[in-house]
């Protein structure tokens, strides 16, 4: 069983990292924080870029001194001015307000390679499923919740196969800073079977929980920063203090969200984790619990045995460590709680337990 063990294990260790992209938004204007934004997003070597809108604006210059100053090495077919471009299309732009300034959408369509009618569009990298939305309420085919358009995205949702689902669009239906909530785009996208919502148009960060389902605004990319108002319902984290963007780690059983500004501070990380289901009929049998219980600065594993055991418990972190063991014989019957060794800083960790060599794995935020 131990082989068993460490072959489900190097699967998991193997996925992790496969894929990674870059979210910002609002970074028109060829500002010296958009060059910085840009720089950080290019240490992290990302897969892909998506944006939130708010692209260009015509009256500060054209698209390419905007966009492709900063991201050409990411866009193809590309037309500018400023390298060669990419051999295949990495950039992924939303519209927002600030690019339909003028004859921006006609530049917009002409500069850019986007798949279906280029307006709002879906595609798929491995396990992800992006879908760009145009939240402007000029769009032909409609914003309110019975249009084409969010026809089209429920259909979609409604068939796609991907483990997670993201939606971008510009104007958020929900923010605690001065643009406020945008009910036009409040559509159920929870109910739709979306991963999360990404939003921009307010210039900050911020992190909105409802009903357990995440809101991102993220309009740090380069434009002047917004101050925040009293915070909404659900607001969890909050920051205009600087620029940043977000890195997006996708695995097959968690997706990791994390904010981190041009200091290379990380300022928010959020993970959604899908249940790993192993040795189903085991725990449906013996009704065995393993969860990890958080008080203050310490974390413990808990766990209830239905008769008398012979028990072992590995940690390991995201990389294959082990971090710590626990093996028992013949415990008894009951409920039991192991202190976990503190760690440096809350990670992803993988919990496996092996009950009479019966083993439940389980990733686990502590």
């Amino acid at each position: 069983m131990k082989i068993i063990i460490v072959s489900l294990f190097l699967i998991f260790i193997c996925e992790a990292y496969s894929q990674k992209f870059a979210f910002i938004g609002d970074q028109r204007g060829a500002t010296t924080a958009t060059q910085q934004v840009s720089a950080l997003i290019d240490s992290w070597n990302p897969e892909l870029i998506v944006t939130s809108g708010d692209n260009f604006d015509l009256t500060q210059g054209t698209v390419d001194e905007q966009v492709g100053m900063f991201f050409h090495n990411y866009i193809y077919p590309y037309i500018g001015n400023f390298g060669d471009g990419d051999t295949v299309n990495r950039f992924f732009p939303t519209l927002g307000n600030h690019d339909l300034i003028g004859n921006g959408l006609d530049e917009y369509l002409s500069y850019f390679t986007l798949p279906g009618n280029e307006r709002y569009y879906d595609f798929v990298n491995g396990n992800v499923h992006f879908y760009l939305i145009n939240s402007n309420p000029n769009e032909i085919d409609g914003t309110d919740l019975q249009s084409i358009q969010a026809q089209w995205l429920q259909n979609n949702l409604l068939v796609a196969t991907e483990q997670w689902k993201i939606i971008c669009f510009h104007h958020s239906p929900y923010s605690s800073s001065i643009h406020g909530n945008n009910s036009w785009m409040d559509w159920p996208f929870q109910e739709w079977g979306a991963t999360a919502v990404f939003a921009g148009h307010d210039h900050v960060y911020e992190r909105i929980m409802k009903n357990n389902f995440p809101y991102f605004i993220n309009g740090a990319g380069g434009a002047n920063l917004y101050n925040f108002n009293t915070p909404i319902e659900g607001s969890i984290v909050r920051y205009n203090a600087n620029y940043g963007a977000q890195l997006i780690n996708a695995y097959s059983d968690s997706i990791v969200f994390k904010f981190i500004n041009i200091n290379n501070e990380q300022i928010d990380s959020f993970t959604i984790i899908k249940q790993i289901e192993t040795s189903s009929s085991y725990k449906s049998i013996n009704n065995n619990i393993l969860e990890v219980i958080k008080d203050g600065n310490f974390r413990y594993v808990k766990y209830s045995l239905d008769y008398n055991s012979d028990i072992s418990i590995k940690i390991f972190n995201l990389f294959g460590k082990l971090i710590q063991e626990v093996i028992y014989f013949k415990k008894n019957k009951g409920v039991y709680i192991e202190k976990i060794i503190p760690q440096a800083k809350e990670s992803v960790y993988i919990i496996c337990l092996s009950i009479n060599n019966k083993v439940i794995v389980s990733k686990k935020i502590f």
